[in-house]
């Protein structure tokens, strides 16, 4: 009786060990998207973004945001640009609670014509005001300047 007792006990305990660890791995997977009210735009526009937040917590952008975009070169390859200096340290700022998401404003009057896409490194384990350590980018969808 002894032995069934510490098998039924052993069990619970790595059932109860499985939970916490596949609740610790959901609220970390997920993700984010980006969409554009356009894929079109003329030079000195405003590209309007909202990203979305689909993961199971806060996602924080740099107070710098977005100022890194990509052009496609000849040859199809993207090319990293930062397309305006931050004046300041890039600080997390711009937080994004779980299941909701973020509208921006993006003036395109320093962009090259070309076809273009955003860059946008963000942070889940940070806090707003902290130092801003990327972990992770999310691509905008192609759009042109024309």
């Amino acid at each position: 009786m002894k032995t069934n007792a510490r098998i039924l006990i052993g069990i619970l305990i790595v059932s109860i060990l499985s939970v916490i660890l596949f609740l610790s791995f959901f609220q970390k997977s997920g993700a984010a998207q980006i969409s554009l009210n356009r894929a079109e735009y003329s030079p000195g526009e405003t590209l309007e973004v909202v990203v979305e937040n689909d993961f199971g917590r806060e996602i924080c952008f740099s107070s710098c945001y977005p100022y890194l975009a990509e052009i496609r070169d000849q040859s199809g390859e993207w090319k990293e640009y930062v397309y305006q200096d931050c004046p300041e340290t890039a600080r997390a700022a711009d937080c994004v609670p779980p299941r909701d998401l973020k509208k921006f404003r993006v003036a395109l009057e320093d962009m090259p014509l070309g076809i273009h896409r955003l860059k946008v490194p963000f942070c889940l384990e940070c806090a707003a005001g902290e130092n801003f350590q990327p972990e992770q980018a999310l691509y905008s969808p192609v759009f042109e300047i024309k």
